[in-house]
């Protein structure tokens, strides 16, 4: 990519499938899977990161209210 923020981590790929990972409406982070293979994701395995995505959200969520609210 020429993107200037762009971080090549596995010069081998030749697919990418990127999730944000989300707190309200902010993102947080990314769950990123690379393959060695063209067209290696299908729309399945995207729905498949974006609800462990989703998952993976929640305890920030929960964290996040417990220090705002000081309880544990």
């Amino acid at each position: 990519s020429k993107d200037p923020e762009y971080f090549e981590s596995f010069p081998a790929a030749r697919s990418e499938l990127c999730v944000p990972l989300r707190l309200g409406g902010r993102v947080i982070g990314v769950i990123n899977t690379e393959s060695r293979e063209e067209n290696a994701f299908s729309e399945a395995d995207e729905r498949l990161l974006t609800t462990l995505a989703v998952m993976q959200g929640a305890p920030f969520w929960f964290d996040l209210l417990k220090k705002v609210t000081g309880r544990s």
